[in-house]
């Protein structure tokens, strides 16, 4: 079974992302497998690319903590794991076999920005 990679693409503002969509170049070799980790793979692929489509806010992120909540247990009652080495994440299942790869795409530069700005309010109001 190849093993499924999701790389990640590029607009011509430099932003990238992970598309989920890809997981149906492999739903030939995959069959019940696909069947099994489509949602997580939707899910996985919303929380890498979740600061392309949101902003930071001064209040926390609820929605990237749901996603972030909603992978790690499915990972856990998949008894697999996640593991993040030079931009790419593995999820490996508990014999250390990679299921699959994810690209982790930079956060645009938007989105740093607004991060700074953030912090520099939060510097002057508490000091």
């Amino acid at each position: 079974m190849k093993t499924p990679y999701f790389k990640k693409t590029a607009d011509s503002a430099g932003n990238e992302w992970v598309d989920s969509q890809d997981i149906f170049q492999y739903t030939d070799e995959l069959g019940p497998f696909f069947n099994k980790w489509y949602q997580f793979i939707v899910k996985k692929c919303e929380q890498l690319n979740y600061y392309n489509n949101h902003t930071s806010t001064a209040y926390g992120n609820p929605d990237l903590s749901w996603l972030i909540g909603f992978c790690s247990g499915w990972l856990s009652a998949k008894n697999c794991y996640e593991d993040t080495k030079d931009n790419i994440c593995y999820i490996k299942n508990q014999h250390d076999k990679v299921v699959m790869k994810f690209d982790v795409p930079k956060i645009s530069k938007m989105e740093m920005e607004n991060r700074k700005e953030l912090n520099n309010l939060l510097d002057e109001v508490f000091g």
